[in-house]
């Protein structure tokens, strides 16, 4: 099955190349790849009051890592703070996701 036709959005990358704390990370040249946004909920009821995070992850076949830094199409900037590689159901790699902050 070919994933790639799922993501029919777009985000800008920007590979994360040196963390530097003193000077701040530098990035390799901005690429367009095609993702699928979404972004997952939680409710948390802790009997005092009700508690509701979000968070954004995309679905790409570009190789993300921790770190890049991802665009989306109006503009916010988002960082990779964890990647998991999805495979088929035959074993083989179908594509990466990306959590992001």
């Amino acid at each position: 099955m070919n994933v790639a036709r799922y993501f029919r959005q777009e985000a800008t990358l920007e590979s994360l190349t040196a963390r530097d704390s003193y000077d701040g990370n530098t990035y390799d040249d901005p690429v367009t790849i095609n993702v699928r946004w979404y972004t997952e909920t939680d409710r948390v009821d802790n009997g005092e009051r009700v508690i509701r995070t979000s968070s954004s992850h995309i679905s790409t076949l570009a190789d993300v890592k921790v770190g890049d830094r991802i665009t989306d199409e109006a503009g916010t900037v988002r960082y990779v703070e964890a990647v998991r590689k999805n495979r088929s159901s035959k074993g083989t790699f179908s594509h990466y996701v990306a959590s992001l902050q």
